[in-house]
């Protein structure tokens, strides 16, 4: 298991309405899981918010922020995108993570944003403060005031204590210091049930209820996943609120199992600020319009 930072909670938003999890089916579609997730929660049908259904509205395997953005607008949903770069990054060409597609996705992706504001999509170029995130994202325990479709690294979303500030921009009041001792004593489930551990200085002391064997080789699993070598790894996850007692993100993860995973502070900060990401997020509110029976507004195509 993936989520050794965090504590674990059914994936159930306040009042009784769920968010449901949705596991990406392929190794690019993650974009499209989160979207199905929110959509569901807002109440659209799952037989009519499926990958087939999203692969109609944006017919590519090569999902940018912008495609999830129209996606969602076709439904009748309103949602804010926000990022720090208008179009394809050029920079992004350095990495590998991009380089495949990079050439055939530029000219469709800057077309999409340039046809932003006749097809409704509201795009805001800026970045968002770590407390502005927590003020979105603030409100009943697992369920905040927005749904947030957020595009992180995820290398970093689960990497120790001891890197989290490695990109994290400066704010006042954030205190790495004090984000590390958060982590002390989070509850993981492992493969033998509860376990708890415990983040010392740059190495990881664990003690746990049974199964000392288990919680070890869960751990050098886990940290061989995300400390093994390599760039920018693009990955999409939807967060669902902000805990101020704990001090960090509720989320589902579509490349995880069907829980909540806690994410402190200052590694979703990290995540999502990381290169690579031009801090992509979709601020979905709970509060819409009647969507359109039988899902979609129309015929919308990305292309």
């Amino acid at each position: 298991r993936r989520h050794f930072v965090g504590r674990r909670r059914p994936g159930l938003a306040m009042g009784g309405l769920r968010v449901p999890h949705v596991r990406q089916s392929f190794n690019w579609d993650c974009g499209f899981a989160c979207a199905e997730m929110a959509l569901r929660a807002l109440g659209v049908p799952a037989s009519e918010c499926t990958l087939g259904h999203l692969r109609k509205i944006v017919p590519s395997s090569s999902i940018w922020t912008v495609d999830l953005a129209y996606a969602l607008r076709a439904f009748g949903v309103r949602c804010r995108f926000l990022t720090t770069t208008k179009g394809v990054d050029p920079s992004h060409r350095e990495k590998a993570f991009y380089q495949p597609t990079l050439d055939s996705d530029t000219t469709r992706v800057n077309s999409l944003f340039e046809r932003a504001h006749e097809a409704n999509v509201n795009i805001e170029y800026r970045s968002l403060l770590p407390s502005e995130l927590r003020a979105l994202c603030g409100g009943a325990h697992t369920r905040g005031s927005n749904l947030v479709i957020g595009l992180v690294d995820r290398r970093r979303l689960y990497r120790p204590p001891q890197t989290w500030g490695e990109a994290e921009s400066a704010e006042p009041g954030m205190e790495h210091g004090a984000d590390r001792d958060l982590a002390a004593g989070l509850t993981v489930v492992g493969h033998s049930g509860p376990l708890r551990c415990l983040w010392i200085g740059t190495g990881l002391n664990a003690y746990v209820a049974a199964g000392v064997s288990a919680f070890q080789t869960l751990v050098r699993s886990v940290l061989s996943d995300c400390l093994s070598a390599g760039g920018y790894v693009g990955h999409y996850v939807l967060i669902t609120s902000y805990d101020t007692r704990l001090r960090g993100y509720y989320i589902l993860d579509p490349a995880g199992d069907e829980d909540l995973a806690f994410i402190p502070d200052a590694a979703m900060s990290a995540a999502r600020l990381s290169h690579g990401t031009d801090e992509d997020l979709l601020i979905i509110p709970w509060d819409q319009p009647t969507l359109p029976i039988g899902g979609r507004m129309g015929a919308t195509h990305v292309a």
